[in-house]
């Protein structure tokens, strides 16, 4: 009886451990949450959700507000004053302005502002700014603050530099003699590697983004400004391509500025007549000029808004790239997570403006008032129907398991519209904006999702010319859209909210905010009795709609 009775005390002692460590634990796990609250109290809410998943995932993940106290429109406007560019590979009907100066619509072609890059249009500009849209593990990161830390290895640079003329490589240049007028060959025994990683220790900066920023500016074959034989500056170097403003004869300019420009200046170790001078010298560089003065993200040497920093807002941008910090930062997130990095203390600052669209909610979506459904047509032979808005689903079968084919010409109906769930921003770029639509092959109907670059929308909304103002209804006193037109010869947009239809033809209006709600309509100009009176914007909890009225009576047109 005694060793039962002692028995079922030990059990019992067990089981009273058990439940006071399981107490114990819940304690700390509602004090670990409640913390991680306190410290994103001075998020907006929209920014709230992505936080709590990031945290959940990556708990030793630090996220800090930066508060700019600007305002959400003005930070637009300013950006948008400024030149902006997307690569000429990116979405032609999403991100590229057809506004003149920018767009040849006879030709149907865009102007190159700078090597193979376009003018953005201002959805792009919207969007690439908010920083709700990059909340994600492998977007976040243009918002890390640039400091050295002795996580950095070599290793995870030559991670970054696989694939490059960089890769495992020893630096070899060549050397320029001004009294021979000849250049030669120097090989050395420093792998590029190893003195990106000097240049960040010495200069406390992240050699990741050093190597990130390196190969956003001359890509993986190099380019003219780190080949060491341009003709009119022989040997001299400039892997960050610093003082390459924008236009004809960028390259030369940069190497010019690396040489010490026309006053033969010294600082930053001009010239940079070797690689390793040019890559230290630049890190110096990009440590003074912008860490320390106010920039200290990827995201505000792309977009300088801070208000409190050392430069005028929006001007001394490392880049017009506008996506340029995005790029930088996710091929930062991949070194990182192929070296198991991302479980270490990592400190986010992330930007917070005031009177942003949807600032409330956690997201925004856009819907037809319309209830008839839009039709199209496809316009290429490489459009698919896929199970999701995303390159990467699988196409819609048959029932014989073979892909539905979507023949060039075929017509559809778009049942609705949606922004591609990818977080790759390549995908982002190359085919943002998909449409769910049906369509009949071979006498049987199936619905799936068409990249919207491959389909044209036929049903159009008659209207004749004139000017007229667009009313926005707002939340919380936020705007929450704006308007594109996609051929200024028939549509002009001024200032977001005040439409001007020109002359007889067709044109599409895009209404967006800026965490990628989206929908489009096509109006043709004629010299009917129909008229627009008012184009509406009113949202409701987190929806938005787009409505325009007929003059004569008091149906509505879809927008």
């Amino acid at each position: 009886m005694k060793g039962k009775a002692v028995k079922m005390k030990k059990i019992g002692t067990a089981v009273f451990l058990i439940l006071s460590l399981t107490v114990l634990f819940t304690l700390f796990t509602f004090a670990a949450d409640d913390n991680f609250e306190k410290s994103i109290a001075a998020f907006p809410e929209s920014y709230k959700p992505y936080l709590r998943e990031l945290h959940e995932k990556y708990p030793k993940w630090e996220f800090v507000p930066f508060m700019t106290n600007l305002d959400w429109n003005d930070v637009v406007e300013g950006e948008y004053g400024v030149q902006s560019l997307v690569h000429s590979s990116s979405s032609s009907k999403i991100w590229k302005s057809h506004d003149g100066g920018d767009f040849d619509p006879v030709n149907n072609t865009f102007y190159y502002k700078d090597g193979g890059f376009v003018q953005a249009n201002r959805f792009a500009v919207e969007y690439f700014i908010d920083p709700r849209n990059f909340l994600t593990e492998d977007s976040i990161f243009q918002f890390e603050i640039l400091e050295f830390s002795e996580n950095y290895t070599i290793d995870m640079i030559e991670k970054i530099l696989k694939g490059s003329f960089m890769s495992k490589a020893k630096i070899s240049y060549y050397k320029y003699s001004e009294k021979n007028d000849q250049l030669t060959k120097v090989n050395t025994n420093e792998t590029y590697a190893q003195v990106i990683y000097d240049a960040g220790k010495t200069y406390n900066i992240n050699p990741c983004y050093l190597a990130s920023k390196i190969l956003n500016e001359v890509g993986s074959d190099g380019s003219y400004s780190i080949y060491g034989d341009h003709p009119t500056y022989p040997g001299i170097y400039n892997f960050y391509n610093i003082g390459a403003t924008d236009g004809s004869g960028a390259i030369a300019r940069g190497l010019l500025w690396a040489k010490g420009g026309t006053a033969n200046k010294t600082t930053y170790g001009r010239p940079w007549n070797t690689p390793r001078k040019s890559i230290m010298g630049g890190a110096q560089f990009l440590s003074e000029e912008y860490i320390a003065k106010g920039q200290f993200t990827g995201y505000l040497q792309r977009f300088n808004v801070n208000p409190d920093g050392y430069y005028k807002l929006y001007n001394h941008q490392y880049m017009t790239n506008l996506t340029g910090a995005l790029s930088q930062g996710y091929t930062t997130f991949a070194s990182y997570a192929s070296f198991g990095m991302l479980d270490t203390s990592i400190t986010f600052s992330i930007p917070v403006y005031e009177n942003m669209s949807g600032q409330d909610n956690a997201e925004g979506t856009m819907k037809l008032t319309d209830t008839r459904l839009q039709h199209g047509t496809v316009n290429s032979s490489r459009a698919a129907l896929k199970t999701g808005p995303a390159k990467s689903y699988a196409d819609v079968k048959t029932s014989s398991g073979s892909a539905v084919a979507v023949a060039s010409g075929a017509k559809v109906k778009i049942i609705s519209k949606h922004f591609t769930d990818s977080e790759y921003y390549l995908n982002i770029l190359a085919c943002p904006i998909w449409y769910k639509v049906s369509i009949t092959v071979n006498s049987v109907t199936y619905q799936g999702y068409v990249d919207a670059d491959f389909v044209d929308i036929t049903t159009t909304t008659n209207v004749t010319a004139g000017e007229f103002d667009v009313q926005f209804f707002k939340t919380n006193n936020n705007l929450y859209g704006g308007l594109v037109s996609s051929d200024y010869r028939y549509c002009t947009v001024s200032d977001g909210d005040t439409v001007k239809f020109l002359k007889n033809g067709s044109v599409y209006i895009t209404s967006y905010n800026s965490t990628g709600g989206y929908d489009k309509a096509k109006y043709t100009v004629t010299s009917t009795d129909y008229a627009v009176k008012n184009l509406k914007t009113s949202a409701a909890d987190s929806s938005i709609t787009v409505s325009v009225s007929k003059n004569t009576v008091a149906e509505k047109y879809g927008f």
